[in-house]
């Protein structure tokens, strides 16, 4: 995000530049959070098809040594 006046370089105050850093944090905040549970949703989907494999996996060697 950037703010600019190319008329009057006094536009914004102390105050403005705060909620730009502010702002700054917000969203690097919130791309971590994304970032975190994208990584929880990837793990749940590897954990559930390692589940389904080792399954699958008992299962051919059951029917094979009977």
């Amino acid at each position: 995000m950037c703010l600019q006046d190319y008329n009057d370089e006094e536009k914004f105050s102390q105050d403005d530049l705060y909620i730009l850093i502010y702002s700054n944090q917000v969203a690097i905040a919130l791309q971590r959070r994304i970032m975190l549970d994208n990584l929880i949703t990837a793990r749940r989907r590897l954990k559930r098809q390692h589940r389904q494999n080792r399954f699958h996996v008992t299962m051919s060697h059951e029917i094979r040594t009977r």
